[in-house]
């Protein structure tokens, strides 16, 4: 029996005593009275006299696996057993009735939760409530030797580990989940894994799909309510104005059911809502979480509701306050059940004035392109920034009622990372649309139940289990997937296009198909498909027409790939017709015919076969027969495709008489100034020179928008080209803008306009032309490359969320560069003085503000012809869901910290210098002569409380939500902010953003500081804090210098160090803030343990095996 010290026992009975989550156990002595016991002496499973379903379901659960695990015949009966005869005692009725388990220890695990005792003569096992019992009838299997792995092609991959001799120590363990509310794949979870089961959990409306109602007009979704909660087919004849208007006139009665929305305005929807409401809470009653939701689609617009809206665009308001209506009626009568509102679409932003009801808790929903990039990483990531910002503006206001609406995909990590990141920010209601994988399932279903698990440790189980033999390349696999999405996800939403890894894994994926000859015909069905998954990925990313120049592999090699992909797809089709799912056969040679598509070959129409063998087998070979035809187009097109070449076409805007080439216009004549040749002076020394243009934005018209005020009209530049400027050969404009504050402008490029964000200071902004797809007006393809005309609509800064204070605005154009690389720091201005910082951004057209009877406020005066005169109706914007990385990358220059800094604090912007001179290979100045701090303030690290307030890019909101020991990170917008309540937080900060750049503190005078000269900074929103609120071990990190050879750790002190992670995790599962005077002590050990220690008691969700893996590693 693993041994288990005396700190760790005192751990496990607290939180036995405790129960605020996740399994807890105390194991016997075998020395004890009780001794070990002998399962096959059971004989029995006793229920109640009048069991329920999941009762008797899982009764035969039990009885089929142990006599799979032991051979014991198990006899299922009703009713309690004789005073000291052996028995199974299964559920809560019959567990309480025989004395085995209490009331009170039941109360303590609900809703989800369970107690298990083995004791004596006696195993009891139930849940508060059914699912309860469910939950517990697995992880009692667990505890004998049976473990499930999610295998979507055949439910789960079933091992059975008997104990040995069939005995087993006395135990007890208390249970009940962190996240209240657990969705994932719940059809393949049936209680196996601990994810949330509907039928006891979420309200949904599968019992009323064939209702007169709601059939024929679509899916009838359970997360968009509005349908069901005021149905259209009841009311809409007699009361149109129940529901939303759009253009003027309400919504059809035809209209779909995900696409109903409501009149939230009217008193009579809020009250028919919340009878409905009721109504269906009393149909499902044994649910517990009910959305209360408007229509997938966009909001009512009549003049009542939008009036009920305090900012444009945000209905937030309106929506809440139906939400808090039906909330307060339904919790009358279900003050357990929890009403579920959306943040989502039109209310993505926090409300104004309204707050949600208690029984309300509010599902963020991250909408893809709006607020994430990427479900591979974790909100703090450069690619989900405003995801970031979104979420912390909702839980800085209402901390203990938020939850999430995911959209996971298929990222085992970054699921993992939200989810750890969502229970230290104490979010107990997960909810996800879609999400798939075998592995994704097994790792998240997990870390629901207890996110203090370790990550790598859940992979490292079920990739053993589940791939057998080739277990150590797929573990390779695995792990290089996160190394890649870690190290490329800062600047790309692609990871994988990388050559090292296209190279590694090809060579893992042979590996395991070599090895899979050694598994059974299950598992060599899961290795083959693992291998086909990656073969298809380096497929993907290695067109030789479609993939990235460096990448491209010849026609040849593609083709022999291709090759290898069909043959692997047929050899894996006939192991799946062995194993005889016709589900599984079916589904596989349609997903091999939709990518075998994409790929290249075009499959003919299936000839009529005399068997469905037959007709699968020619699948294959038409595919295979295809490659020739295949080759001969890829070889033609690789000999007529020049190669590929570096192009730049730089064209500076600093001659004398470039201002004469620009035009200068607005909406107000009166305040239009002409062209002017301006020169800037950079902190760093350098000076540009080019056209300026002064936009007095807060000089023009105020007139009413909504609910608030606003600055009405624009200003324009404009530059003509003749003759145009050649950019054959490039992808890229980029525009070399210096702005005097932060504000908003649109870019016309010929007929194509981009949004774009321009903040204080300099900054090269990147247009894409290649995400302009409008066939029959404009796509690359048919552009003939040739720039005749660029122009700038410069906008007030008061028309866009979050509406902040309207500024004058002096624009300075430098340059354009038509490209088609990445930018570089070699090939950027300032060589040598300033580090860069690069925006990765979704392409969001924001469209005009104002209503269309104010649109002419927004009409050039002066000239009716150039572009800007009809913003949004005819120039081309860039295409939904198209991205731009490197959006705009902005220079560093300096390290700005506030007039009254401490000692400390300059000695921390210091050894900030040295680390990233040792990084960059760039020295920033600190306070240079000439640099002040304030709102227009850019190109600089803040540093600071001081700082980062006077600059307004971290406020006391911020500071207050993260506590006296917390820090904020705000590097956005060509700005650097790092600041905490006090230096300690503002140090932590600093390690942080350091971190987040690859850099490690492993111990004082050990650092390890990774070479990115040729790389760049990134964005980072974070608002963190530590979770014990005294940190035992604090190393003072600023002392370390250059990195010294790693020392890998002894046998002794990682076995010390991996109990000692666990029982700091036990810790925070009690829900205890304090840590232990012993635990402390031996958190001073060692290096590895001081290391450890430190990062768990920062935040004790974190992943102990990586760190420590991490640690001897260097």
């Amino acid at each position: 029996m693993r041994r288990v010290d005396a700190i760790r026992r005192v751990v496990l009975c607290l939180i036995l005593l405790a129960v605020p989550f996740s399994s807890s156990s105390a194991v016997g002595d075998p020395s004890s009275p009780d001794g070990e016991i002998r399962l096959d002496a059971f004989d029995r499973i006793h229920l109640p006299a009048e069991p329920l379903a999941a009762e008797r379901s899982m009764a035969g659960v039990l009885q089929t696996h142990l006599q799979a695990l032991y051979d014991i015949e198990l006899t299922i009966t009703s009713g309690p057993p004789d005073e000291n005869q052996r028995a199974i005692l299964l559920g809560r009725r019959m567990a309480v009735a025989a004395g085995a388990i209490t009331e009170e220890e039941l109360e303590a695990v609900k809703y989800d939760g369970y107690i298990i005792k083995c004791s004596g003569d006696r195993i009891a096992l139930a849940g508060y409530g059914p699912q309860g019992t469910i939950y517990a009838t697995y992880a009692l299997l667990r505890q004998l030797g049976l473990k499930f792995y999610p295998w979507r092609n055949a439910g789960a991959v079933v091992v059975y580990q008997p104990l040995e001799d069939g005995k087993v120590a006395p135990f007890m363990i208390a249970s009940k989940p962190f996240f209240l509310r657990r969705d994932l794949l719940g059809h393949l979870d049936q209680g196996r894994w601990g994810t949330s089961l509907r039928e006891y959990s979420l309200g949904e409306f599968r019992f009323v799909h064939e209702h007169e109602y709601f059939k024929g007009k679509g899916w009838l979704g359970g997360d968009h309510t509005a349908p069901y909660l005021v149905p259209m087919a009841k009311y809409y004849d007699s009361h149109p104005e129940y529901y939303a208007m759009k253009g003027g006139e309400r919504i059809p009665k035809e209209t779909q059911n995900m696409r109903v929305a409501l009149c939230l305005s009217n008193p009579d929807v809020h009250r028919i809502a919340a009878d409905r409401a009721i109504e269906w809470m009393g149909i499902q009653h044994e649910r517990r979480f009910f959305h209360v939701t408007d229509g997938d689609t966009s909001p009512c617009q009549c003049p009542q509701c939008l009036a009920m809206d305090p900012k444009p665009r945000s209905c937030t308001d309106r929506y809440l306050k139906w939400v808090n209506s039906v909330a307060r009626a339904v919790g009358k009568k279900y003050p357990d059940n929890v009403v579920l509102a959306l943040a989502y679409a039109g209310s993505t932003q926090p409300p104004v004035n309204v707050k949600p009801e208690p029984n309300v808790s509010v599902m963020y929903c991250p909408w893809f392109w709006d607020s994430r990039t990427t479900s591979a990483v974790s909100w703090a990531s450069p690619l989900n920034i405003t995801a970031m910002k979104e979420y912390m503006a909702w839980t800085m206001m209402f901390p203990d009622q938020m939850s999430l609406y995911d959209y996971p995909g298929a990222w085992v990590y970054g699921q993992a990372d939200r989810l750890k990141f969502l229970a230290k920010n104490n979010v107990r209601v997960f909810y996800s649309c879609g999400g798939r994988g075998d592995l994704f399932q097994w790792v998240n279903a997990n870390l629901l139940w207890d996110p203090l698990l370790n990550t790598e440790d859940l992979v490292a189980e079920f990739v053993d289990a589940y791939y057998g033999p080739a277990a150590e390349p797929m573990r390779q696999y695995q792990q290089l997937r996160l190394e890649v999405i870690e190290k490329n996800l800062k600047h790309t939403q692609f990871p994988f296009r990388n050559a090292d890894f296209i190279r590694e894994t090809r060579e893992l994926a042979q590996r395991a198909v070599e090895l899979a000859g050694k598994a059974d015909e299950p598992t060599r069905a899961r290795i083959l498909a693992g291998a086909l998954e990656s073969t298809r990925l380096v497929l993907q990313n290695t067109h030789p027409e479609k993939a990235d120049p460096e990448l491209r592999s010849t026609a040849a090699r593609y083709v022999q790939d291709l090759e290898h992909y069909i043959r692997l797809s047929k050899r894996l089709h006939e192991v799946y017709q062995g194993l005889g799912n016709r589900y599984v056969v079916r589904t596989h040679k349609g997903e091999f015919q939709k990518a075998i598509g994409a790929m290249g070959i075009d499959l003919p129409l299936e000839e009529k076969a005399t068997d469905a063998a037959a007709a699968d087998e020619n699948v294959f070979d038409h595919a295979v027969a295809g490659l020739d035809d295949l080759l001969n187009k890829l070889t033609s097109s690789e000999h007529q495709r020049p190669a590929f070449a570096a192009k730049t076409i730089t064209t500076a805007f600093n001659a004398d008489d470039e201002a004469a080439k620009w035009l200068s216009d607005g909406s107000q004549a009166d305040l239009i100034s002409p062209p002017e040749t301006t020169t800037i002076d950079c902190l760093c020394g350098d000076t540009h020179t080019g056209v300026g243009i002064q936009a007095p934005l807060a000089k023009l018209p105020v007139i009413p928008h909504h609910n608030i005020t606003i600055h009405a009209g624009r200003f324009y530049a404009e530059r003509v080209f003749d003759p145009p400027v050649d950019a054959t050969g490039c992808f890229y404009l980029d525009f070399h803008i210096r702005a005097s504050c932060d504000v908003p402008i649109t870019v016309y490029i010929n007929q194509v306009h981009s949004d774009i964000d321009l903040h204080a200071g300099e900054q090269i902004v990147r247009v894409d032309m290649r995400n302009f797809n409008l066939k029959g007006r404009f796509t690359y393809a048919e552009w003939d490359k040739q720039v005749r005309r660029i122009s700038f609509d410069i906008w007030p800064q008061d028309n866009y969320h979050p509406y902040p204070k309207v500024q004058n605005a002096e624009i300075v154009f430098l340059g354009m560069t038509a490209t088609n690389g990445k930018p570089a720091p070699a090939n950027l201005p300032h060589k040598g003085k300033a580090i860069w910082l690069s925006q990765f951004r979704p392409n969001v057209g924001r469209g005009v503000a104002v209503s269309r009877d104010m649109y002419d406020q927004y009409m050039q005066r002066q000239h009716y012809k150039h572009v800007g005169m009809d913003y949004g109706s005819r120039w081309i914007s860039e295409g939904f869901r198209t991205f731009t990385a490197h959006r705009a990358v902005s220079p560093v220059f300096a390290i700005l910290s506030g007039p009254d800094t401490s000692d400390r604090e300059q000695e921390m912007a210091r050894t900030l210098q040295s680390h990233l001179e040792k990084m960059f290979g760039v020295r920033l100045a600190i306070n240079p002569d000439g640099s002040t701090i304030g709102e227009s303030t850019g190109n600089a690290i803040l540093l600071g409380r001081e700082a980062c307030l006077a600059a307004g890019r971290i406020d006391e909101k911020e500071l207050r939500h993260v506590g006296p020991q917390g820090l904020a990170i705000n590097a956005h917008n060509g700005r650097i902010a790092i600041a905490g309540p006090d230096d300690d937080g503002t140090i932590d900060g600093v390690i942080k953003y350091l971190e987040d750049h690859g850099v490690r503190f492993y111990e004082p005078s050990r650092i390890h500081m990774p070479d990115l000269s040729a790389d760049m900074l990134h964005e980072l929103y974070v608002l963190d804090w530590p979770y014990f609120r005294e940190r035992a071990v604090r190393m003072d990190w600023w002392a370390g210098n250059e990195a010294k050879a790693a020392r890998a750790a002894n046998s002794d002190s990682l076995a010390a160090t991996r109990d000692l992670a666990s029982a700091i995790k036990d810790v925070a599962r009690t829900g205890n803030r304090e840590l232990p005077s012993s635990l402390a002590t031996k958190a001073n050990q060692s290096s590895l343990s001081r290391h450890v220690a430190a990062k768990l008691l920062w935040d004790p969700f974190a992943d102990a095996t990586r760190l420590i893996r991490e640690f001897n590693e260097r």
